[in-house]
Formats: structure tokens, C-alpha cells, sequence
């Protein structure tokens, strides 16, 4: 499959929940088939640094795994309340097996990565593409057009620790609430909650706390009707209500401005650039 069938396949044309998918990670070259045609002007058929490698062919596919994962071997969904979207802040393929593997519980997986792939990158999406893609036939079929959301999410989508050397390709990336539906159009879709599914904190598997950019997003949720549920991946109990106390910047119209300050934004879409490396010298030649 090319990497705009494996979006298709992702975002069906006539789901409501297709319209947040984002096809940043669909866009890859590994994705073209190596017969097709290149369109324009010729390009040279050696790699720059600027140009993404493509997947080594040495990796392992992550399709057999995702095949053998059903959602009867996941223990937390086996407790999930009546009329719930889900949220799955996991490391990016297990959110996509996870997802895949809940289409048979009446959820839809909608990839909401946005970060994309470069050489020397701060983080790695390239197994969160091989998952995209090998997934993919497995969510041919038209879905029912009463199926409930489950967002994906990558955990590590902005490290604390950035290593933002020069050179190296700065790809880290923060979600916004415009990058999901409303809780007024999640209500008229039966949505009535919210459960987000995490890795259990080391020490404490119950406690929860979001990521900075998250919190908006659960935040607005919350105040426009939709209750929060939380649970982990490990967890067999009922997921447990959670209270997201409102951000500082909540609602600010420069917040927007003043939360990509310190981000590389890709002229392609999404996140990612290079890190530029500073020219030395006195300035006189």
C-alpha cells in the first residue's frame, strides 16, 4: 500500500472522526512504491542530510504482532463504561496496536501523531510509521458510522530531556484542543466521557497526571459536560474519575503563539526542522 492508501484506510471518507486524523506520518518515502514514477522536475537519487533515510529493510515488520493482538488479550477494556471515546497516551505502535485491535469493541483508531520523521531526530517516530502502514489492511471495511472515537496519541511526543544539539533534527511535538473534536460534537456522537488510557507511573499506578499540552485539551472537555475517566494498561479495575484542574493559560488567545515558542514547526505540516548550527568566525574575510 502507498502511504495515501494506508491514510485512506486510516481515515475512512465517510467517518465524522476521519476529519482529525492527521496524515503527517503518511507521507514518509519508504511509503511510494519503488516503481513509481517521479512527477516534476527530476530529483538526484542521492540522499542529502536533509532528506529522510528510508525504513531499513533490517527491521523487523511490526504487522504479525499487530495481527496477533486481540482485544480480548488487552485487560483494561474489558471494564470501559457505556458510551465513552477513548485517549491513548502510549508509546506510539503500542497506541496503534491498541487501537487497531479495539475496532471489534466499537471504537475507531484516529492517529493524531504529528511529528515528523528526519535523520538524527530528537524522537524516533520511525516505528510508529512501520505501524501506521503494516496496520493498515487490517482496517479495510467500512466502519459502522456509529463507532466511537479512540484517539492515538505518542507518549514521548515531547521529551523533558530535548538534547536540542545543533544538527540534530527537532521533531518534538504538543497537541492543542483544536486538534480534536468538541465535547458539544462528541455528545451529539453519544459521547457522554472521556477515558484516557496510560502506562502506569513507576510506584504509583494510580495516579495521573497529564502532560502540560493535554491538560487543555482534557480541560475544555471537562468543562463543557464530558466526564474523565482514567486507567492504565495494566490495570483489570474500572477505569476511576479524574478532575483536570484548569491550566494557568487556559483560554488565552497568545497561548497558542506562546506554547510553539521553542518549537520547529515542517513546512510540509506538522513538527520537525533542523536544529542549525551556528556559524563561527570574526564576519571579515
Amino acid at each position: 500500500m502507498t502511504g495515501r492508501e494506508s491514510f485512506e484506510a486510516w481515515a475512512p471518507a465517510d467517518l465524522v472522526w476521519s476529519a482529525w486524523a492527521k496524515p503527517t506520518l503518511f507521507v514518509h518515502p519508504s511509503l511510494t512504491p519503488p516503481d513509481a514514477k517521479p512527477t516534476g522536475r527530476a530529483r538526484s537519487a542521492r540522499p542529502t542530510p536533509f532528506q529522510p533515510q528510508p525504513i531499513a529493510p533490517t527491521q523487523p515488520a511490526p504487522a504479525s504482532s499487530i495481527e496477533r493482538i486481540d482485544s480480548d488479550d488487552l485487560v483494561w477494556p474489558r471494564t470501559l463504561p457505556r458510551h465513552a471515546a477513548l485517549l491513548l497516551e502510549l508509546p506510539g505502535p503500542m497506541a496503534v496496536s491498541a487501537g487497531v485491535a479495539l475496532r471489534d469493541k466499537g471504537f475507531w483508531p484516529v492517529p493524531l501523531f504529528n511529528a515528523t520523521p528526519g535523520p538524527n531526530p530528537i524522537v524516533d517516530v520511525m516505528p510508529t510509521i512501520r505501524a501506521l502502514h503494516d496496520a493498515a489492511p487490517l482496517l479495510r471495511g467500512a466502519p459502522d458510522p456509529q463507532t466511537l472515537p479512540c484517539f492515538l496519541l505518542d507518549a514521548a511526543r515531547c521529551p523533558q530531556a530535548t538534547g536540542k544539539s545543533p544538527g540534530r533534527y527537532d521533531n518534538r511535538s504538543i497537541v492543542f484542543p483544536q486538534d480534536f473534536p468538541s465535547a458539544t460534537l462528541m455528545r451529539s456522537r453519544g459521547v457522554e466521557q472521556v477515558v484516557v488510557v496510560t502506562l502506569a507511573p513507576p510506584g504509583d499506578p494510580g495516579r495521573f497526571q497529564p502532560a502540560k499540552d493535554l491538560a487543555h485539551v482534557l480541560h475544555a472537555w471537562q468543562r463543557d459536560g464530558l466526564r474523565l475517566l482514567h486507567t492504565t494498561t495494566t490495570s483489570g479495575n474500572p477505569p476511576s474519575h479524574v478532575s483536570v484542574p484548569k491550566p494557568k493559560d487556559f483560554g488565552l488567545a497568545i497561548r497558542r503563539i506562546l506554547a510553539l515558542t521553542g518549537f520547529t514547526r515542517s513546512a510540509a505540516g506538522g513538527f520537525g526542522a533542523f536544529i542549525p548550527v551556528v556559524a563561527t568566525g570574526s564576519g571579515y574575510s
